[in-house]
C-alpha cells in the first residue's frame, strides 16, 4: 500500500466519521449536539416567532424635522432624545475628539478639528430647535 492509498483511506475514514455525526441525518453519538443543531435549525427557519426588529424610523417622534436626523446621528443619540441627554452626548464627544488631545500629530489634529466643527454645528441646530422650535 503506497502513501496515496493510505492517505485516501484516512480521508475516507474522516468523511465517514463526519457523516455519522451529522445531526441532519439523525445518527450521531452526541445527543446534546444534535439537540442544539435542531434548536438552531428551528430558530433559523421559524419566521413566526421572530421578534420584530426595531427601526430608527419607528422610534422617531413625528414632531422632529427630518433634516435634524443627521445632527442627532452626528451626536450619536436617537432622534428625539431629550436635550439634556443631547448635551451630555455632545460634551462626551467633544472631550474625546478635542483637537488639543491630538496636538502631537498634525493630521489627527486637523481631522479632530473638522469633527468638532461638525459636532458643534449639529449641537447648535438641535439646541435652536429645542429652544425656539426651529432649526
Amino acid at each position: 500500500m503506497d502513501i496515496f492509498d493510505r492517505l485516501g483511506s484516512f480521508i475516507e475514514g474522516l468523511l465517514d466519521d463526519e457523516q455519522s455525526r451529522n445531526p441532519r441525518t439523525g445518527t450521531g453519538s452526541d445527543p446534546d449536539f444534535s439537540a442544539a443543531w435542531e434548536e438552531l435549525d428551528n430558530y433559523l427557519h421559524d419566521e413566526t416567532d421572530e421578534p420584530p426588529r426595531p427601526s430608527f424610523d419607528q422610534a422617531e417622534p413625528s414632531g422632529v424635522p427630518s433634516h435634524l436626523r443627521r445632527d442627532f446621528r452626528n451626536l450619536e443619540v436617537p432622534v428625539g432624545t431629550p436635550f439634556s441627554e443631547v448635551k451630555k452626548a455632545h460634551k462626551k464627544l467633544m472631550t474625546a475628539f478635542h483637537p488639543d488631545r491630538h496636538s502631537g500629530d498634525p493630521v489627527k489634529q486637523a481631522t479632530a478639528t473638522k469633527v468638532t466643527q461638525r459636532l458643534n454645528e449639529s449641537y447648535a441646530r438641535i439646541r435652536a430647535y429645542y429652544e425656539g422650535g426651529t432649526a
